[in-house]
């Protein structure tokens, strides 16, 4: 809502209706804008209902030699002419 709210897509009027192929919904919409660190943004409303399906944790080992991940460049790095 907040980018749709940005292209100037959606208002503090409009209402929002995501729709799951099972048949869900959640009914959004936008209750104020505001600024968040002097930034444009928004207050939501949203309404429905969810259920969790699953529960992960990310562990960072203390060996791990790229704590920050890993790219393809890490291996084989730019040559310089």
């Amino acid at each position: 809502m907040a980018t749709l709210s940005a292209r100037g897509l959606m208002t503090e009027s409009d209402v929002y209706r995501a729709r799951s192929i099972i048949g869900s919904e959640f009914v959004c919409g936008i209750a104020r804008l505001t600024k968040i660190a002097g930034r444009p943004a928004i207050v939501p409303i949203i309404s429905g209902r969810g259920w969790i399906t699953g529960v992960s944790q990310y562990m960072l080992d203390p060996a791990d030699p790229w704590p920050s991940g890993y790219r393809i460049t890490d291996t084989w790095p730019r040559v310089k002419d």
